[in-house]
Parts: C-alpha cells; structure tokens; sequence
C-alpha cells in the first residue's frame, strides 16, 4: 500500500491466494524473514529456511534474463550466504605463491589497477569474491562478475590489504576491526536489510576472516606495486 491505496500491478499479486497463503504461513518466524514488494514483483526471503521466493507477473518474463535482472540474481545470491559461513565482498583477489591476497578499495579505488599489477597474472577475480570461513582459516573463491576473473581458481587466504592510491609505495599495519568495518560498509547495500541477527553474523566473519591473517594499508602509485615488500609483510606479521 502507499498512501493508503493500492499500487496497481503489485495489487495482482498481493490478491493472489498463493503469495498470501505463503506470507500467512511465516507468521511464526516473522523476525526471520523479509517482504519486499515492487511494482511488478514481490519476493519473500526466508532466513530459517534459507528460501527464496519470488512471484512476478507474467508479462514480465523476459526482463528475467536481462542484465538488469542479473544485478539482482547477484544480490540474492550474496545476501544469503552468511547461512554457509561465507560472504561475498567488494573487491580484488590475485594468487601469489599459492595463497590468496584480497585487495579492498571503494570503487575507482585501484583494485583492478593493483592486481593486473601482480606479475603473476592469475587474478581470482577484480570485483567480486567469496570468503569462505573454516576452522582451518579462510577459503577465497574468485566469482565472474568482473572484468578480470579466472574461473575456478581459488586458494586460502595469506592477507588482506586496504588500498589507497599514491605518489610512492607503501605498506603499513592496519588492524583487523578496521579492514572488517570497512568491508562491512563497502558491502552494506547488500547487508543492510538482513534481520538485526543475521548482521551481527556477517560482520563476526569478516572479523573472522580479518583477524586471522596480517592485515595492511597498502599505498601504491598507478604503475608500481613492490610485491617483494608485500611478501616480507606477511612473513613476518
């Protein structure tokens, strides 16, 4: 409802037995679920069954397999995965002597910049990567939406860096709560509607995945990364 009537297109669905059935049948757990409702859609995450579903109207087929509508596949997808001890996060991961470097930055902050800067070459993915938190340490799984990425490489993760883009090249310590705060808000548009539960659990595995390995502020000029320096930091945090 908006304003007291009913939007037109969202009211054929909102009357529909079948989504109000589904809706009535949450009642007992409706801390653990979200309605979103949009002119043509309305989809029902539920975080205890770890469901979605998702009602729309049939004229609306085809935008189901446009590129608009993969933006929102890649939401969902995402939002979801702290139920498997797992989060997707905003940024750049290379492959360096067998382990993985996760390399942070808001956008236009250098990510793809500094991993094609990697001589290696072997970039999991520039903008898009999945942290999967064990009791061994921390997975790192390329996904492929980037510009760069390699499909199925993947590999633990040995550190991660803040970016931030200079006239020299620098690395300096940064502590854990800070690289996690700041993936936290980086990634925010896709935690922030979660159950107030299910966000104290996305940030306890970025806290995990950063405070289990060194952690930096890495400062590089457009051509230039001294990943020798990278090496020597990690080896000796």
């Amino acid at each position: 409802y908006i304003n007291g009537s009913i939007v037109n297109d969202t009211s054929l669905l909102l009357g529909n037995d079948e989504v109000l059935s589904l809706i009535a049948s949450l009642s007992d757990h409706a801390s653990e679920v979200m309605l979103i409702i949009h002119a043509l859609t309305v989809e029902v995450r539920d975080f205890r069954e770890k469901t979605i579903t998702v009602f729309y109207l049939s004229e609306i087929e085809h935008v189901l397999f446009s590129q608009f509508a993969s933006e929102g596949y890649r939401r969902m997808f995402a939002v979801f995965m702290h139920c498997y001890d797992r989060v997707m996060v905003h940024s750049s991961a290379v492959l360096r002597n067998g382990k993985v470097i996760l390399l942070v930055a808001p956008d236009e902050g250098g990510k793809t910049t500094a991993a094609l800067l990697e001589p290696s070459g072997q970039i999991l993915c520039d903008d898009r990567n999945v942290l999967a938190c064990g009791s061994d340490g921390t997975e790192v799984y390329g996904t492929p939406w980037g510009s760069h990425s390699t499909p199925g490489l993947s590999g633990p993760l040995a550190g991660v860096f803040l970016l931030q883009k200079d006239t020299s090249f620098s690395v300096t310590r940064l502590s854990p709560r800070d690289a996690a705060l700041f993936m936290w808000h980086d990634n925010r548009h896709f935690w922030n509607q979660l159950p107030v539960e299910h966000r104290t659990g996305v940030l306890d595995l970025l806290l995990t995945a950063c405070r289990s390995v060194p952690v930096g502020m890495l400062s590089f000029p457009r051509d230039h990364i001294d990943w020798e320096a990278v090496d020597r930091f990690l080896e000796s945090s």
